[in-house]
């Protein structure tokens, strides 16, 4: 009976002894993934950070694996049942609940990750959570719906990723990347965007119709002036012509200086390539067919 019990003590401090050597260091050890930081956040040493890979730790601490590099939260998708999981709704100023869904990129500050853990906990619940939904909401409470589902979308996502990434840095939390991926308005607001925008359309396509119609006119005016001095560059050359006939060769009669005009237009355009004049009409009347270099 008494050997029976000293086996059995032995064989109870063999036990003691073999997990105090094998179980023990392992407890010590911690092997730190890429992107992570591992924070004591119970035990002895609390707040101490251990880098990527193995390393040594006091078995009666605990840690907590922290990623600090960059990372995602999308905030997508409707959910009634619960205010912190999918899009959120925010309201306009004229108080109208828009849904919006977005995402965000980030990562923490590498030399606060301690800090960031042991003052906040789970930092995506206790920070990034709250925030994006809260400055979305502060910041659309500054526009009306049609603004923000229209021509000031671009400045309300500015806004928001200005003062999310402000409110970010305060955490020691870094903003990569905002995106706005959709808005949606109540049925009866969508209908009246749509409706704006083919009335918008159509302003544009009578603008252009008017445009083209006044460039039609002064065009018709244009030619019509052109036309006109034409007709009196053509009066004055003539007029001047004669006059110097008549000159040169002691001409006192205008239609026989004239007829002489004519008659020195039709040897230039006999003898000129170039000429465009195709009749010569005279006075008396006689018609000067130049088309094919005929002659009268």
């Amino acid at each position: 009976m008494l050997r029976e019990l000293k086996i059995k003590i032995i064989g109870v401090i063999l036990a003691i002894i073999l997990v105090v050597i094998i179980v023990i260091p392992l407890s010590m050890l911690v092997n730190v993934p890429a992107g992570y930081k591992a924070v004591v956040v119970k035990g002895f040493g609390v707040g101490h950070v251990f880098d990527e890979g193995w390393n040594m730790k006091n078995p009666l601490s605990s840690v907590d694996f922290v990623r600090y590099n960059t990372q995602r939260v999308e905030f997508i998708g409707a959910s009634y049942g619960e205010d912190n999981v999918g899009n959120i709704v925010v309201n306009s100023k004229d108080n109208v609940a828009i849904f919006m869904d977005f995402q965000v990129v980030f990562h923490l500050e590498e030399a606060y990750v301690s800090e960031i853990r042991v003052q906040n906990g789970d930092f995506e619940e206790t920070i990034i959570v709250p925030i994006c939904r809260s400055v979305p909401r502060d910041v659309c409470a500054k526009f009306e719906a049609l603004e923000i589902r229209g021509d000031s979308r671009d400045l309300v996502a500015a806004a928001i990723e200005r003062n999310i990434t402000a409110k970010f840095a305060t955490k020691h939390i870094i903003m990569e990347e905002f995106a706005l991926q959709e808005i949606s308005l109540p049925v009866e607001y969508e209908s009246a965007i749509n409706e704006k925008k083919v009335a918008e359309q159509k302003v544009i396509t009578e603008q252009y119709n008017l445009d083209a119609q006044e460039y039609i006119a002064e065009r018709d005016i244009i030619d019509a002036l052109a036309q006109a001095n034409v007709t009196i560059i053509d009066a004055d050359a003539k007029a001047t012509a004669v006059g110097i006939i008549m000159d040169q060769f002691n001409v006192t009669n205008e239609a026989e200086a004239a007829s002489i005009y004519l008659q020195w237009l039709y040897i230039r355009a006999l003898t000129d390539e170039d000429t465009n004049i195709e009749y010569i009409m005279g006075d008396n009347p006689f018609i000067l067919d130049l088309g094919d270099g005929s002659s009268p």
